[in-house]
Formats: structure tokens, C-alpha cells, sequence
């Protein structure tokens, strides 16, 4: 399954609540950079409590644009690669991708009114928060994740493993391993 546009998504969406009319959308956004277990069990818990479950995937510009230390690293997949990767995932319904210019998240949800807005914990703003449109008669709900997983998580230990090889090669033999990386 490869990923939406905002009009197929909203069709996709369309033809679920003609089939079923008592079905509840779920509708959550993230990076999914580097999809780990805890992507997976996040997503699997939005689909546990609705029916259709639309995801919105970062844009590269966004998360390059972002406050966070390691944005200047990331993302480390493409965001049509990521987005492709979350639609493949048996939970979700539907994957977009995310961009700045279109207030992406307020259109796509204008669009599908979803009926439970789904959130992680590391999320900075709320999306009933100032800013966000939220659809009416749509439920906010926080999904805990597992903080123990995270995309920068695996970065930092990828490079401190590197690092802590590297410490203990001459730099002749350093430089030889790093030959076959290019």
C-alpha cells in the first residue's frame, strides 16, 4: 500500500463511513523516521480504539526545521519512504504526508473529521490546543508510548557505537573500515 494524497484519504474515509455509518476514524500525525516497536505499538493502540485510522507523517522541511538537537541528522529516510512504510503497516488505513505550507494537519482533519484525535506523550502541542483546528464532536485521547524507544534514541547509540569502536583502532586501520562505507 503506498501512500495517500489528502483527497484520496478523504474518499478513503468517505466510502468507510458510507459502509459503516457507526465506524469511529482515529487521525494521529508523527516523523516515523527509522520505524521502531514503539511506532508500532502506538499505532496498533490507536487502531485498538477505532475502526479507520488515518496517519499524517512529518515532512522532511519540517523535522529539518525543527528546535531539536539532532534535526540537523534527521530524517534519516525520505518522507515518501516513510510514509510508504507506515501505510504498509496492517493498522493503518490511510498514511499522508505532512507539509508546513498547507497547514497540513488542520486541512487533512477539516477534510476526514476524524472522530478520536490521537496523541503521543512527546507531542509539544495538544491538538485541541490553540492553533490546531480540532473537528467538532472529535475526542482528543493520549496514546502512551513506550519512552524507552525513539528514533534519536537509536541514532545516539548508533554513532556512540562507532565511536567506541573507533577508540580502540589505529587511525591507518580506522581509515581502511571506513572505505567500505562509501
Amino acid at each position: 500500500m503506498e501512500q495517500d494524497s489528502y483527497e484520496s484519504a478523504r474518499i478513503a474515509v468517505e466510502e468507510f463511513r458510507k459502509k459503516y455509518p457507526n465506524g469511529k476514524v482515529g487521525f494521529t500525525s508523527g516523523c516515523f523516521d527509522l520505524i521502531h516497536q514503539g511506532h508500532l505499538k502506538m499505532l496498533q493502540d490507536c487502531k485498538e480504539k477505532c475502526d479507520f485510522l488515518v496517519v499524517c507523517v512529518t515532512s522532511d522541511e519540517i523535522i529539518r526545521n525543527g528546535k531539536s538537537k539532532s534535526s540537523s541528522i534527521k530524517p534519516v529516510i525520505s518522507e515518501e519512504e516513510r510514509a510508504n512504510m507506515v501505510a504498509g503497516l496492517g493498522c493503518v488505513d490511510s498514511a499522508v504526508i505532512r507539509y508546513r505550507e498547507d497547514k497540513s494537519l488542520e486541512k487533512l482533519s477539516s477534510l476526514i473529521k476524524p472522530d478520536i484525535w490521537f496523541y503521543g506523550p512527546d507531542q509539544k502541542r495538544k491538538p485541541d490546543s490553540t492553533g490546531y483546528y480540532v473537528p467538532e464532536k472529535c475526542v482528543v485521547h493520549v496514546i502512551e508510548g513506550q519512552r524507552h524507544n525513539s528514533t534519536s534514541g537509536i541514532i545516539k547509540k548508533i554513532i556512540d557505537s562507532k565511536s567506541e569502536d573507533n577508540y580502540y583502532r589505529s587511525g591507518e586501520q580506522w581509515r581502511q573500515d571506513q572505505d567500505w562505507w562509501r
